[in-house]
């Protein structure tokens, strides 16, 4: 039997000059001595994962979050970057033009405080540099700091 370049020795493969770094190959006659090698061949069955309608709508809904990364989105999920596209485009075109995906403008209100309830009427009395306040209900902190600023820039 003709082995070809492989006669079952090992051979030295050198990739530099210094020969500091080696590989050793065996040819097919050493793995024509140990005998047959398994091979396993599988039939049937369908290679394309099955998502649910619910799995897709959420790896979609993740992918359309703003600032999201649509690969790092497929990866996190195990799904390939065209099929997160294409769901992404089947997503924008099943939404009819009322329902169009836009961004909601964000309005900031003022740095107002919430006002205290009124429900609860307090009465809190405060005695400081031989002057008394009472104070009756709710009463902002803004006006607090105020009257106690005062009071000690009296004394």
């Amino acid at each position: 039997m003709d082995l070809g370049p492989f006669d079952g020795e090992e051979k030295a493969v050198s990739h530099s000059a210094d020969d500091s770094h080696q590989h050793y190959a065996q040819g097919d006659a050493a793995r024509a001595r140990s005998g047959p090698r398994r091979v396993e061949v599988i039939i049937g069955g369908d290679r394309r994962r099955r998502w649910s309608p619910e799995d897709k709508a959420r790896i979609t809904a993740a992918s359309f979050v703003p600032g999201a990364n649509i690969s790092a989105v497929a990866r996190q999920y195990g799904v390939s970057q065209g099929l997160l596209h294409y769901w992404r485009r089947c997503a924008r075109e099943s939404l009819s033009d009322a329902e169009e995906m836009r961004f909601v403008p964000i309005v900031k209100v003022g740095d107002e405080q919430p006002q205290p309830s009124l429900g609860k009427m307090l009465t809190v009395r405060v005695e400081m540099n031989g002057v008394c306040v009472v104070i009756d209900g709710g009463v902002d902190e803004h006006t607090l700091r105020t009257v106690f600023s005062a009071i000690r820039g009296s004394a």
